[in-house]
């Protein structure tokens, strides 16, 4: 275990030794006289005595979206912690799992599963995750212990948050103080030796003053997989004065840390699609190779994988009156990764038997620290000048992004093959000495500044105008020490600075109060640099830093869409077609010599519901498609024009619905679909020829039910993968190993309300 990490791995103890006092304090403190007329409505609490608790969100968290979402001109995706308790989630990518169009990514090489990896939209989108609306750290695998819902908007949000991915944007909302007091707990044990704890503790302290206190710990086998195991914990502690005033301020932290073996993946040999020219027309000619068990581990006993995550937020918000309000958020953030993996690579078979045949790996190291320090000043102000009313949203932000890489090698080098054998891997054999620091390191920053300005003008009952502007400044640098063919140390200073400016538009049309058509258009840019805080020389990357005129990608939507509220505004119902462009990618127009003429498209429709369809059944179901297109791309490869983006189904769907069937029984279920997702993309490939060209098209079905025992008690199944489909979860770029979705797990927790 590094000593960095184990210096660290009692903080979330230290940290809820620090709350205990509070909780002690919180239980025996008096209730004010007035604090029932002033307790906001415990949704939890109500929604267990008046009918099912509401999955449909009507507004966003963020202080830059000033109208309800029937009324906003694009399209997002709200996924609250009523849902994500139905489904039994645990994880952001669980939550995901509610909005269709997004797929997730294995990565390569030593990056593997390092954190949450997706696409939006056939967009890469993993580093344009927000918490409380700051860029989050990536490092970890986000934990929903603490979340009270997960915002997920769609297209190029360059006037949202500057720059960014073309797919769109994932926004985490804290959970924070209330003015109530309740308890809530989770106990749950399932599958794979699956435990799992939470807890939810809120008290009023006193007259506008109420803390809060989120924390969990799991722990679990991998379902499916043989020495795979994840530890989690997580605190957050949060407390809020003010509450009830017109000047409230709320301190929140949030501390994760998480121990596990990193999954260095499967070898796809005898998978439908998989080829090796060894059984072509090479030692193995003519032999159909088997498919490896999927449970099968081809790492050491060795790797581990350890990750901790904490942040601390500071918000001020004061109501000038009843139309003008400004919010100030401040935030620090430190997540760490230390970890140690053995990746599995192509197969080599020397004979026509099987007990010969061998995978190779090779063993990767990653230490890495990433730091945020950001300050955000929103303003919300309504004001009418004659029949006109307007909506507006500025602010300025700031932020300042750090990334330290410690080099790790080999002793001797990186290139040993580290062979076994593919049916009967042993964790347990040397794999040689570990990789150790080797002098080498890669330090990247970004600092930028901006100011962005937002208004919603309605002309009329049925017309109103958006229009959006935000202007950046950005720095990006890094430095790096390298090793070079005579193993001397070479250093390099990179540096890249610039502007950025980012702009929407949108008109709305209400035909009637409760529906809303409109047309938008959006832009995003993303600077060299700009998202994976790494700044190269290459002439092949779209963050080289040498190469004369290199200009940001730019990125641009159109969007004509629908939204209706039914049923009393229970049910949300939404359509959109749309169209994302990407351009200024970097192609090879000739063997060696690359520009940046490269242009992306990618177009379809989405359809939504989610709601109420009566108190007692809920439903949430979306449906994408995703027709993805290089319109001009390199002269040969993954990325000639012609070709279809890499992970982009044609066709995704999700569904999840619940029903009350009586006052303590509630049975709900859904399914999720994924059309074929194209690794091989080569409009001139040979698709018989290239090894595993594709993730197969799938089904997964889920199921839950629960039951109230005791007013203050329920019990509730969850059966994921409900009929044990086997499916590909993630295949990486060369096709040699792939992620085995999780089989049939079931889960039973015991929810707990006081």
């Amino acid at each position: 275990m590094s000593p960095y990490i184990r210096s660290r791995r009692f903080a979330p103890v230290a940290a809820a030794a620090l709350s205990l006092p509070l909780a002690l304090h919180a239980q025996n403190a008096p209730e004010p006289a007035d604090a029932k007329a002033k307790a906001l409505p415990a949704v939890t609490v109500k929604a267990a005595a008046e009918g099912a608790p509401a999955i449909k969100t009507d507004k966003l968290d963020s202080p830059k979206f000033t109208q309800p979402l029937v009324d906003t001109p694009q399209t997002i995706t709200v996924v609250n912690k009523e849902t994500l308790q139905q489904q039994g989630a645990a994880t952001l990518m669980d939550a995901l799992r509610n909005t269709p169009g997004i797929t997730m990514q294995l990565g390569e090489g030593g990056r593997t599963d390092v954190g949450d990896s997706f696409f939006m939209r056939g967009f890469a989108a993993g580093s344009n995750v927000f918490q409380d609306g700051a860029r989050d750290l990536g490092a970890a695998v986000r934990d929903v212990f603490n979340l009270e819902q997960v915002e997920i908007v769609k297209g190029p949000a360059g006037a949202d948050n500057g720059r960014g991915a073309t797919g769109g944007y994932v926004n985490l909302v804290s959970k924070r103080p209330q003015a109530d007091d309740f308890t809530a707990a989770s106990l749950s044990v399932g599958s794979a030796s699956a435990v799992r704890a939470m807890v939810d503790f809120n008290r009023q302290l006193g007259d506008g003053v109420a803390i809060r206190l989120n924390a969990m710990a799991s722990e679990a086998d991998v379902p499916g997989r043989d020495e795979l195991h994840k530890r989690s914990q997580g605190i957050a502690p949060s407390i809020t004065l003010g509450l009830g005033t017109p000047t409230r301020l709320t301190v929140q932290s949030q501390h994760v840390r998480q121990r596990g073996t990193p999954d260095g993946g499967v070898t796809t040999i005898g998978l439908d699609g998989y080829y090796d020219s060894d059984f072509d027309t090479g030692a193995a000619a003519g032999v159909t190779p088997a498919k490896a068990d999927p449970a099968n581990y081809y790492g050491s006993v060795h790797d581990f994988e350890h990750t901790d995550a904490d942040m601390v937020t500071v918000r001020v918000e004061h109501d000038f009156s009843r139309n003008l309000k400004l919010v100030n958020t401040a935030r620090y953030g430190r997540a760490t990764v230390d970890r140690m993996l053995t990746a599995v690579n192509g197969v080599i078979a020397t004979s026509a038997d099987p007990a010969s045949w061998t995978v190779e790996r090779r063993r990767h190291a990653n230490l890495q620290s990433n730091d945020i320090l950001a300050n955000q000043t929103a303003l919300q102000a309504e004001w009418a000048t004659g029949a006109i009313r307007h909506s507006l949203a500025g602010g300025i932000e700031f932020g300042h992004e750090r990334q330290n890489v410690t080099g790790l090698a080999v002793p001797g080098g990186n290139t040993a093959v580290l062979p076994s054998p593919v049916y009967m891997p042993d964790p347990s054999a040397s794999l040689g000495p570990d990789p150790v620091a080797n002098a080498t390191y890669q330090h990247g920053r970004v600092t930028t500044a901006a100011a962005y300005l937002f208004n919603t003008i309605k002309l009329s009952p049925q017309w109103q105008l958006l229009a959006g502007l935000r202007h950046e400044r950005y720095r990006a640098e890094t430095e790096r020490a390298d090793l070079d063919d005579d193993d001397m140390l070479v250093s390099h200073a990179l540096g890249r600075a610039g502007s950025l400016t980012s702009w929407k538009l949108g008109a709305v049309y209400k035909p009637a109060t409760n529906g809303s058509i409109y047309l938008a258009f959006a832009n995003g840019q993303t600077p060299p640099g700009g998202n994976g805080l790494t700044l190269t020389t290459e002439s092949v990357s779209s963050n080289s830093a040498d190469r004369a005129g290199l200009d940001p990608q730019r990125s641009q939507n159109v969007e004509l869409g629908t939204k209706w509220e039914l049923f009393g505004g229970q049910l949300a119902l939404t359509a959109a077609a749309y169209r994302s462009t990407n351009r200024n990618e970097v192609i090879e127009v000739a063997d060696g010599v690359y520009t940046q003429d490269g242009e992306r498209r990618v177009q379809g429709l989405e359809l939504g519901a989610v709601g109420q369809v009566t108190p007692d059944w809920q439903l949430s179901a979306g449906l994408a498609t995703m027709d993805s297109e290089v319109v001009a791309g390199s002269y040969e490869g993954t990325n000639a024009t012609g070709a279809p983006s890499r992970w982009t189904p044609k066709w995704a769907a999700t569904f999840w619905t619940s029903y009350r069937v009586s006052g303590q029984l509630s049975l709900g279920g859904g399914a999720r679909y994924l059309s074929r997702q194209s690794r091989v993309t080569d409009p001139a490939a040979d698709l018989s020829t290239q090894n595993m060209p594709s993730i197969p098209a799938y089904w997964v079905a889920d199921a839950m039910a629960s039951y109230a025992v005791h007013k203050n008690v329920t019990l509730q199944l969850n059966v994921q993968n409900l009929f044990d489909k086997a499916y590909i979860a993630t295949l990486n770029n060369n096709g040699n190993r792939y992620q085995p979705g999780a089989p049939r797990t079931v889960t039973l927790a015991a929810n707990l309300l006081f």
